[in-house]
């Protein structure tokens, strides 16, 4: 697999006189441009580039001397803009079942009540399915570059970013390799600056 990635990144890229790899990383699976991103460090540059399925180029880079570190979060969370409208269903559906049980109304009558039942239970349905979708896989990495406000580079598996609106952030998924990169990337680099 390594030889593969070398393949491809020197397709990418030339490397400069003197410029080794030291690690390469598939460490994130995009999904536009669908594709693998793929990290490499060199002893004088951490390169990006997007082994796209549709042949799209997407390539970054920057100096060592720029890497300032990681942002990395990965887990289960419970997503707030999804609870509201469960709860609000679940309530919904709650009173249709109050309309339907004690007619508060003169004009609630069988039809009516089968009717209050029916969509009683299409909004307590809804309700629940939003309540177990509010419970959301989170992704996100970021590489920060020294002295910028903005991350080098920034990848998240939502296709919107609100917390992220000064840079380009890639929608992805993370891979295999991600956690490895996260663990090894900064020691390595510290280790490249101080030879």
């Amino acid at each position: 697999m390594q030889e593969n990635l070398l393949d491809k990144l020197s397709k990418t890229v030339r490397l400069s006189d003197c410029e080794n790899i030291v690690k390469i990383y598939k460490c994130v699976h995009t999904t536009n441009p669908a594709g693998d991103g793929i990290f490499a460090l060199t002893n004088k540059r951490l390169l990006f580039f997007i082994d796209s399925e549709r042949k799209t180029t997407y390539f970054t880079e920057m100096p060592i001397e720029s890497f300032s570190g990681i942002n990395y979060t990965y887990g289960k969370f419970f997503n707030n803009s999804k609870r509201i409208p469960a709860i609000f269903l679940m309530l919904l559906g709650l009173m249709f079942v109050v309309f339907a049980i004690f007619k508060p109304f003169v004009w609630v009558n069988t039809l009516w009540s089968g009717i209050f039942y029916f969509f009683s239970a299409i909004s307590f349905v809804a309700g629940i399915f939003f309540l177990i979708k509010a419970f959301t896989v989170t992704f996100k990495l970021e590489i920060i570059s020294a002295g910028s406000y903005k991350p080098f580079i920034a990848f998240e598996n939502s296709l919107f970013s609100k917390e992220n609106q000064t840079s380009f952030v890639i929608s992805a998924l993370p891979t295999k390799q991600t956690e490895n990169m996260v663990k090894e990337l900064g020691s390595l680099i510290v280790d490249i600056k101080k030879a």
